[in-house]
Order: C-alpha cells, then sequence, then structure tokens
C-alpha cells in the first residue's frame, strides 16, 4: 500500500488532499472570489482560475466551519451531490440547512469518528482551548493512509489540545507535516485594518512585522510538536474589499518560506502557489517535493497589475486608487509579492 499524501493548493485555504486512491476537498472556495457580491466580495490572492470539469472528484468534502472564506455555496453548487459533506459537531444549524438545500448530505463528526475513504483517514480535532470564541467552532483536520505520515491542518484556531495530548502519549504519530494558516492580515500603516476574521477596524497592525509572523506561526504554533519535518504556509490569500494597497503585507508565501528556510533549520518552510502539488513521502528520509496542475491557472495579468499598484501604494499612498488601475506604466522589472 503506497501511504504517501498528496496536497493540492487551491488558494488561501483550501484544499485537495489525496491518499489511498482517494480524495478529500477541504473547505472549498473554488470561484475566484468570495463574500458579499458588491458589498464585501474579496478576490482570492493569488488570482487563479480553477476549472471544476479537470479538477479530479473528491470523495467528500470537509468544511472546518462556516466562515465565509472557508464556506462558500457557490463553491459547493459545482460539485456532485453524490459527495458527503463532513463537518463538526458545532456547526450552526443555518449554515447546515443551506448545505442540504443544495442536494449534500451533511455528516456531523468529532474526534472519536475519522472518516474513512479507503486507507485514508480524517480525523476532526475540535480547535485548542484559547481559540477566540469566535473561531471556537472551528475542526482541525489531521490525515493520513494506514500508518504512513500525517499531515495535520491547523487552521483558523490554536492547535487542538486534544490533538497534542494525544501526540504526547503516543496515541497518535507525530506529523511529518503540519498546515499553518497566516491570518495576520497586515497592512500598510494609516490604512482601515481587517486583522480579525475579516472585520474591520483602526489600523493596530503597524508594528507587527513579517518576522513576528513568522515567530507566531513557526516557533510559537508549532513549539509542541516537536519533530515536525515539513510546515506549509496558507491564508492571508484575499484582496480585502475596495482595498487601495492590493494584497495584505506578508503574503508572499513562497518569499515567506524563503526567509523562513534561511533562518532556521528546525523544518523546511512550503510556501505554495495556487495549483502547486506537496507530494509528502513514505518515507522520512525523502524529502517533500512539488509540481504544478495543470487545471488551476493563475491569472498572471491581474497579478502583474496588482503588484505594481502595491508598489506604487507603498512608495506614495496618495497616488493609487485600486490595484487594478495603477498610476505608472509598468516597469521592467517585476515587483515583489509582499
Amino acid at each position: 500500500m503506497n501511504s504517501c499524501l498528496e496536497l493540492t493548493f487551491l488558494g488561501h485555504q483550501t484544499w485537495l488532499v489525496q491518499g489511498g486512491g482517494h480524495r478529500v476537498l477541504i473547505d472549498p472556495v473554488l470561484k475566484p472570489t468570495f463574500g458579499l457580491p458588491g458589498r464585501a466580495e474579496c478576490r482570492v490572492w493569488p488570482p487563479r482560475a480553477i476549472d471544476p470539469n479537470l479538477m479530479p472528484r473528491p470523495d467528500a468534502v470537509v468544511l472546518t466551519h462556516e466562515h465565509l472564506d472557508h464556506f462558500h455555496l457557490p463553491s459547493l453548487d459545482l460539485l456532485d451531490r453524490q459527495m458527503p459533506v463532513y463537518t463538526g459537531p458545532l456547526l450552526p444549524a443555518p449554515v447546515e440547512e443551506a448545505i442540504a438545500k443544495l442536494g449534500f448530505t451533511v455528516r456531523r463528526i468529532d474526534h472519536t469518528q475519522p472518516i474513512e475513504l479507503g486507507d485514508l483517514r480524517v480525523t476532526l480535532y475540535p480547535a485548542g482551548a484559547r481559540t477566540l470564541f469566535w473561531e471556537d467552532r472551528v475542526v482541525q483536520p489531521c490525515l493520513q493512509v494506514g500508518d504512513g505520515p500525517a499531515v495535520f491542518i491547523a487552521v483558523d484556531a490554536d492547535p487542538s489540545d486534544l490533538y497534542l495530548q494525544q501526540v504526547a502519549e503516543g496515541a497518535q504519530p507525530g506529523p511529518r507535516m503540519a498546515v499553518v494558516s497566516n491570518n495576520s492580515q497586515i497592512v500598510p500603516p494609516g490604512m482601515p485594518a481587517s486583522s480579525v476574521n475579516l472585520l474591520p477596524g483602526t489600523d493596530g497592525t503597524r508594528h507587527k512585522t513579517g518576522l513576528s509572523v513568522l515567530n507566531q506561526l513557526l516557533l510559537d504554533v508549532l513549539a509542541p510538536l516537536d519533530g515536525i519535518k515539513d510546515v506549509a504556509l496558507c491564508g492571508n490569500g484575499f484582496l480585502p474589499p475596495a482595498s487601495r494597497h492590493g494584497p495584505f503585507l506578508y503574503s508572499d508565501h513562497p518569499a515567506m518560506a524563503a526567509a523562513a528556510n534561511g533562518l532556521q533549520n528546525l523544518f523546511h518552510v512550503h510556501g505554495p502557489r495556487p495549483g502547486e502539488r506537496l507530494m509528502v513521502p513514505e518515507s522520512p528520509a525523502e524529502k517533500v517535493t512539488s509540481d504544478q496542475v495543470s487545471w488551476v491557472r493563475i491569472d498572471e495579468q491581474f497579478e502583474y497589475e496588482s503588484l505594481v499598484s502595491h508598489a506604487t501604494f507603498l512608495a506614495d499612498p496618495g497616488t493609487s486608487n485600486s490595484p487594478r488601475s495603477p498610476t505608472s506604466s509598468p516597469t521592467r522589472t517585476r515587483p515583489s509579492r509582499s
């Protein structure tokens, strides 16, 4: 039995995970945007187009919680109604009803009832006790094929105390890879901030840096998981509605991963872009490799225009009106992804 896992990153916090000949789609946001059209609509960043007709068919969907960047009815509407939607015990009833109205069967489970898709096992753990109340309904998936390497997705909450306890006691193997979500949402100084759960507020993030983000994600969050070999970054993957500054600062995960790998040797950090597939091998001696799937395409023109606008705004915040309309001509050097 081949016990390797393949994780295809589809943008923000959406993953298609394959193992043992089966697939599970986690928090599907498959459209270019999510949110409330015309009011609070967010463009997925980096911008990408997913061809749902070419995407390998999942056997099941996992919904970790109901926040609008994870729960997206138009994306669910693209999927085969025969696949079940698994979620945790605390999902609000109106959300379950909305999914059921599309024709799906919703199955609420907890950590005592692993999802078994052939040899692929998915266990949904409750959020850690220190998680803020608006995220405390989150479940965090741990995926494994047989006795192969485990991948723990520590989405949008403190790592599950129950999972950490089981790992410490030897009831569960330590994960080969952890996926951590960068929810820093840091904006340039002076701009309205949405630093917590997409809620607007004043700029309270001016003293946060990429170093503080990496320290929190890689050292604070992962401190209890000693011996982990690989970490994948996700999150921060949208443009705020009506943003003049374009993408959030420190949302360029390939650059963040490269910086992290140059500053420590505890584990290898991966910063996938949409469409990148990470292959976690059976053997702990082998490295995680990656390739690009053909059914996800980056919108390079929109990305380029947004990055030009982003660079223009940082140089002079008074001259940029929108990420789509850069006020200076594109330069020969491609702007870096902040």
